[in-house]
């Protein structure tokens, strides 16, 4: 997923070069906004993979949800139940996801992974993609809160939008 997010970022830079651009036989020097231009472009790079980062780190978990079908809360054996401690919340929330696994009334990652990948190809496939197209920015910072509220199913949704632009672009779904 991070790969695919940075190959989409090296095709946005549309293959200009970051280097600077060579002096004209009278200047001894560069001009000065091509210079700003390159440090902004070189600002660009750091902060988009200082998000990739911090993305990966937010989501490990999460891919490794993805990968064996199965929450992190049901994966993860929680210290034993104590009356009032954080051991008891996260039996109880086991207990739920296993409960809901059971009876099939829970969605499982990879069926919420697919959901945003769909919401992703809609987007690209009608004109609310020149409304609404969030940022790598968007998707790091919903993936912290994600992580701080302990919701995998956004980051499970996180994952499936990012993941479906790539996905969709090879099959060039545009806006009618």
């Amino acid at each position: 997923y991070l790969a695919i997010v940075a190959l989409q970022g090296a095709a946005a830079t549309s293959g200009r070069p970051l280097t600077p651009a060579p002096a004209r036989p009278g200047q001894p020097h560069l001009r000065s906004g091509t210079t700003s231009r390159n440090n902004w472009q070189a600002l660009a790079i750091v902060e988009r993979c200082t998000h990739l980062v911090i993305l990966g780190l937010c989501t490990r978990d999460t891919l490794e949800s993805l990968r064996v079908d199965e929450w992190a809360a049901i994966r993860h054996r929680p210290e034993p139940a104590t009356n009032n401690g954080r051991g008891a919340i996260l039996w109880r929330r086991r207990r739920a996801a296993q409960v809901g696994q059971i009876i099939g009334a829970g969605y499982s990652p990879r069926i919420t992974c697919l959901a945003g990948l769909m919401l992703r190809g809609l987007q690209m496939a009608t004109k609310i993609r020149y409304i609404l197209d969030p940022s790598l920015g968007f998707a790091t910072g919903a993936s912290i809160a994600a992580s701080f509220g302990h919701r995998e199913w956004l980051k499970c949704m996180l994952i499936g939008w990012g993941a479906g632009g790539a996905y969709w672009t090879i099959f060039r779904v545009k806006p009618p």
